[in-house]
């Protein structure tokens, strides 16, 4: 919904497998590129995936003011905004992104993982742990009061 294409896995007998140009999927995209026009408006894929595009950028309007301001102005943001805007709902907890692939097939795993690098959070992103001074004497380092554990 995103960047409104369809990418259709082939159909490849595990035995030809060894060839990569019968395993490459067809990369299909909805929207001409320089208009944002449906390519074939008739499509009934194609005005299913702009009614959930629709749905998808009310909902972040929601939670997102960047989005919000593109929804109330009826404007259409673009794949990097939207994409940076279901990542901060998402580090914000606001949103789950869910996805679907076929592993023991291979299909589909190239997008789960471009969408894990793009929308979830990154070790990087997390705050350090608390750090303890510890004074050196074992007898208290267990006990709930702290004994002389003290956090910095």
């Amino acid at each position: 919904l995103v960047h409104m294409r369809i990418i259709i896995w082939p159909d490849v007998a595990s035995a030809a497998l060894a060839n990569v140009d019968e395993c490459t999927p067809k990369v299909i995209p909805l929207l001409d590129s320089g208009t944002h026009e449906p390519i074939d408006p008739n499509c009934h894929v194609t005005r299913e995936a702009l009614v959930a595009r629709e749905d998808l950028i009310s909902s972040l309007a929601d939670v997102d003011e960047a989005i919000e301001e593109y929804f109330l102005n009826e404007e259409e943001p673009s794949n990097a905004e939207l994409r940076a805007a279901l990542r901060r709902a998402t580090l914000d907890r606001k949103a789950l992104p869910v996805m679907a692939a076929a592993a023991l097939k291979g299909r589909g795993i190239e997008p789960i993982l471009d969408s894990i690098a793009d929308l979830l959070p990154s070790p990087l992103n997390r705050l350090p742990p608390g750090l303890i001074k510890y004074d050196g004497d074992d007898r208290n380092k267990n006990s709930k009061s702290g004994g002389n554990a003290n956090k910095i």
